[in-house]
């Protein structure tokens, strides 16, 4: 990457950027969770990148940028919530078809009529995601770039219509934000679950478990028919055993460290949730602060393939309904047109937070986790020029540095390819405080030479957080790239509370 090209781009953020929202300006659909670490379950049959069967049916642990392949939870440590095989030996040889930690932001407005619908866009820049999976066979036909029709490894999203604060162009539109590749898994597996925030649990000391997520989660799950029928019938009680049911686990933290899970048991029926016995729950999404989940059901029709359901003494609680926007109607009825007749979502986490009225910062929390695309001309500076797809997320940097628990990875990939190879790229990087500026990266980022129509991709560089000067500051992140024969690419600006 050569001196005058950085200065330039580093010219051209400082002239073009604020930390305010400005112009909608087009831009392609981003993809802010790619090579983010997750936790998911597969079906049976899948395998690690790496080689190997992976536990079907049971919490599989994503790292950053799948270096390594997916794999099990390894045994947490300092008391964290454990999600290894030996420590939820209870659900050994049982197949888990949905799952979620409690974690998720649910935003809902309570209608007059005592509907629970996503709210109208509000005055202040906002945004809602969701990020899922799709049956083995399914295919988003809007996911950009087009997939082979076997994508049941990957994982989709999608920007609420009216999401303000995401580039132009960006919300309302289906897009493939993890392959199979950036989640080290085989491409002919299936994901049948998926929860974002059970990955951040991994790193014994991060500054976000306690202050962003709770140290006593609650795992929701729901079994497939068939394990519903060989579980243990005392994890039942008065219940009849059904894959339609919600069934949970608590964390209970031990005072010298460590701790176990108590359960299984029943913790919304079949009955509860409007279905029959017969029924498959295969997604679910748990808002337990809120008390308020979203799932769905194998071969539901389109109006019903997301419902949400309200518990507890709060307004809009009852019978489960579609979730659903005000105006439009069902999400599911707004995803049809992007989905083919055999698509069916059966792995679901969501996003879609509310304003922090205690930082004032709107969506403080997840964006202690997670970078996320904002409005800004950036791309305006360079018109025509390729799409580099970035993203940036909280990682343990390794237990070496005991300062230095929590870091900001940095990712990028780029659709559509650029047509030179050598291609070197760098990341810029502003705080509230502070012109734009190079991350201090070593070695630059460098791309190999183009060898094939697969998306060339970098990432796994850190930035410590425990001790940064920038830590408790709102960063905004921008990767740009010049390939051998001079071509520019850039990306949006991504937001992130370091």
């Amino acid at each position: 990457m050569s001196t005058p090209f950085a200065g330039a781009v580093a010219f051209a953020l400082a002239a073009s950027l604020s930390p305010t929202v400005m112009a909608q300006v087009a831009a392609e659909p981003v993809a802010p969770l790619a090579s983010a670490p997750h936790g998911i379950s597969v079906a049976s049959g899948t395998g690690s990148s790496t080689g190997g069967a992976l536990p079907a049916g049971f919490p599989v642990s994503i790292p950053a940028g799948a270096q390594g392949g997916a794999a099990e939870f390894a045994p947490a440590t300092g008391g964290l919530p454990d999600f290894s095989s030996a420590a939820m030996w209870v659900l050994a040889s049982l197949d888990v078809d949905a799952m979620s930690i409690g974690e998720a932001y649910i935003n809902l407005q309570i209608l007059s009529d005592g509907r629970p619908v996503i709210p109208d866009p509000p005055g202040v820049p906002a945004w809602g995601f969701l990020t899922m999976s799709v049956v083995r066979g399914g295919v988003f036909k809007d996911a950009v770039p087009a997939q082979l029709p076997d994508n049941g490894a990957d994982l989709f999203g999608y920007f609420y219509p009216g999401s303000t604060a995401v580039p132009g162009g960006t919300a309302d539109v289906i897009v493939l934000s993890n392959e199979d590749e950036e989640l080290g898994i085989d491409p002919q597996g299936e994901i049948d679950a998926l929860d974002l925030n059970m990955a951040y649990y991994t790193a014994p000391g991060s500054d976000v478990v306690g202050a962003v997520l709770s140290t006593a989660p609650t795992f929701y799950f729901s079994l497939t028919s068939a394990s519903a029928q060989i579980s243990p019938p005392a994890w039942w009680g008065m219940d009849v055993p059904s894959g339609a049911a919600i069934l949970k686990m608590e964390w209970t933290p031990s005072p010298g460290g460590g701790g176990s899970w108590a359960g299984p048991s029943v913790f919304r029926s079949a009955a509860d949730l409007g279905l029959s016995a017969s029924a498959e729950l295969d997604a679910l999404s748990v808002d337990a602060a809120q008390q308020r989940l979203v799932f769905s059901t194998a071969g539901a029709p389109v109006d019903e393939q997301l419902m949400v359901y309200l518990y507890g003494a709060q307004p809009g609680s009852g019978p489960p309904v579609p979730y659903e926007f005000r105006i439009r109607g069902p999400v599911g009825r707004v995803l049809a047109p992007g989905m083919t007749n055999t698509d069916d979502i059966d792995a679901i986490c969501i996003l879609d937070p509310e304003e922090d009225p205690l930082q004032g910062q709107p969506y403080d929390s997840v964006t202690r986790l997670v970078g996320f695309p904002v409005r800004s001309s950036l791309r305006s500076v360079f018109p025509g020029a390729p799409t580099i797809q970035a993203s940036c997320f909280r990682v343990q940097a390794g237990p070496s540095d005991p300062n230095s628990v929590d870091a900001l990875s940095v990712h990028a990939r780029m659709w559509p390819q650029f047509t030179g190879s050598g291609i070197a790229a760098i990341v810029f990087f502003r705080s509230s405080n502070l012109p734009f500026m190079p991350l201090p990266f070593e070695p630059p980022m460098s791309w190999p030479a183009k060898t094939s129509a697969l998306p060339m991709r970098v990432g796994g560089l850190l930035m410590p957080i425990r001790n940064s000067p920038l830590r408790s500051q709102t960063l905004y992140l921008a990767v740009a790239a010049m390939d051998g024969l001079g071509q520019v690419g850039i990306s949006e600006l991504l937001y992130f509370n370091y």
